[in-house]
């Protein structure tokens, strides 16, 4: 798969005394919904290339669904019948049936969006009465989860697709200003592909999308698979959480600090555990940024490692106990500028 066109509640009762009574105070107000604009819009459509008329079935309705954020995931199920009859010849017939399942889901945290999400399933079945057909028939059947949203700070945007067998799997986001879009696209094609980019505050729209589908003159028979989605994160944050053993020696952060261009790692605060340890280095990007040993060991001592705003990094602490024995612990972490 090949990235292409890049450019640039809760409620609750609080009790209070008011006038010897005990009073109900309010519920707070829900939080407003993230995404203004978030639905599910399955499609079916049909295509001919040939002298042949149309006697198959009409096209299936495909009516919209709204999609609830941090709901249960959504379950999309199509059948669709393209058939069609050479002019002059009501032997040869074709016939193309293609077949979807699809689950969608969005979710969001904190007042901002974290991942839309379709993945699918699905097949591809053609007969031809004579064996082959002056009919060439496409028959397909998809879905694809339209959005909007409005963020008030950049935030990261990772649009990912993978896809098998016969069909189309796309992921894509627009800015309304109009200057740019970002999108990942395959038709045909096993194999899959991401991008991240960043947005810069402001109003955006786009969608996730599969199908299964393919033309075909002759006796067909395929399986189809694939998903794409898009994932936000707030600069600075994880790409990969901190894991590792040493962990129980080291404490690497749970974001980056932009503001201060780095990001501070901690010693445990645990005597007995600091005791076991000889020597702590630090590591960014796989080469050497700081090391503590004797006196500079101190339970809870901060360590901040510089970093470069503009790129991606990748922390690791790597702890020799005084037994001879070694443990690490690495995280990485999203750039905090484009």
């Amino acid at each position: 798969m090949t990235p292409v066109r890049t450019r640039v509640l809760t409620s609750g009762l609080a009790a209070a005394l008011a006038a010897g009574s005990l009073l109900a105070a309010p519920a707070p107000a829900p939080a407003a919904p993230v995404f203004t604009q978030i639905e599910v819009d399955p499609y079916a459509s049909e295509g001919l290339t040939g002298a042949c008329t149309n006697t198959g079935p009409a096209l299936p309705a495909t009516p919209v669904t709204v999609l609830n954020e941090n709901g249960t995931s959504l379950a999309t199920s199509l059948t669709t019948t393209a058939q069609y009859t050479a002019n002059g010849d009501p032997t040869d017939v074709m016939t193309n049936t293609a077949t979807l399942q699809a689950s969608s889901s969005a979710s969001t945290a904190g007042g901002l969006p974290q991942s839309i999400t379709t993945s699918f399933s699905g097949t591809v079945s053609a007969t031809a009465s004579k064996g082959a057909s002056t009919c060439d028939v496409r028959s397909v059947a998809g879905v694809e989860v339209d959005f909007e949203f409005t963020t008030a700070v950049p935030l990261w945007a990772t649009l990912s697709v993978h896809h098998k067998g016969p069909g189309y799997v796309e992921a894509y986001i627009d800015q309304d200003i109009g200057d740019g879009y970002h999108e990942l696209y395959g038709r045909s094609l096993d194999g899959g592909g991401s991008t991240t980019v960043l947005l810069p505050p402001g109003t955006y729209s786009g969608y996730v999308e599969g199908d299964s589908g393919r033309n075909a003159n002759a006796n067909v028979s395929a399986s189809v698979s694939g998903k794409a989605s898009i994932t936000f994160a707030l600069p600075g944050s994880t790409s990969a959480a901190p894991s590792g053993k040493a962990s129980k020696y080291v404490a690497l952060p749970g974001a980056r600090a932009c503001g201060t261009h780095n990001a501070t790692a901690t010693l445990t605060a645990k005597k007995k555990a600091l005791k076991q340890v000889k020597k702590v280095t630090f590591t960014v990007d796989g080469k050497k940024a700081a090391t503590l040993k004797g006196k500079k060991l101190k339970k809870g001592r901060a360590v901040a490692l510089p970093l470069v705003d503009s790129a991606a990094a990748e922390l690791g602490a790597t702890v020799l106990l005084k037994n001879g024995k070694e443990r690490t612990v690495d995280a990485s972490y999203l750039a905090c500028t484009s």
